[in-house]
């Protein structure tokens, strides 16, 4: 069993850049159980990573909430282009799964694409990142937005924050940038 494991869909049936979910379907070479794998800090298999190189290149976002909120757009959302992360319940939270979700390398053409974001406590992605955290603290909470995270969002034209996840700073440099907030 590999790390792929760890996702509800195949790649083969997810939408994404020309060539990366086909080319690089593969189990993990390692054959270790996926707890294993996300204990021992191992990178997604290439089937869920798109490579960085000549042909393809992935978003570098700084703020690790925005990265989240992405990663909830197009991992759980309705409509979603990346298979989703499924933590298994017998594998407990922590550090090495944290350090993979900072570590997955979004494909720039999926992310060019994103128009709406949601910030939620509440949230699949959250949820998977750690399953006892009940929201109470702001460790999630989006503190400032930086230009060079908001230029690698170019579609972006809203974003949901029913939990008052943003702050006033954040929420100014969306509103800099035309970008609604609901």
């Amino acid at each position: 069993m590999g790390l792929r494991d760890l996702f509800r869909r195949t790649p083969s049936a997810t939408p994404g850049p020309e060539g990366w979910q086909d080319e690089h379907v593969a189990e993990s070479a390692s054959g270790a159980d996926p707890s294993a794998a996300v204990l021992a800090q191992e990178q997604p298999s290439a089937a869920y990573a798109p490579p960085v190189g000549e042909n393809a290149s992935a978003v570098r976002l700084r703020s690790f909430p925005l990265k989240l909120a992405v990663m909830q757009r197009l991992m759980y959302d309705e409509g979603a282009t990346l298979p989703a992360f499924t933590m298994p319940a017998s594998l407990h939270p922590g550090a090495p799964v944290e350090d993979w979700f900072r570590g997955y390398q979004l494909p720039v053409a999926l992310v060019d694409a994103v128009t709406t974001l949601h910030f939620s406590r509440t949230s699949e992605a959250l949820r998977q990142l750690d399953p006892h955290w009940g929201g109470q603290d702001a460790r999630f909470d989006v503190e400032e937005l930086i230009d060079r995270d908001l230029d690698q969002l170019p579609a972006l034209v809203e974003v949901s924050d029913p939990d008052d996840m943003l702050s006033p700073s954040a929420r100014g440099a969306l509103l800099a940038r035309g970008i609604r907030i609901v």
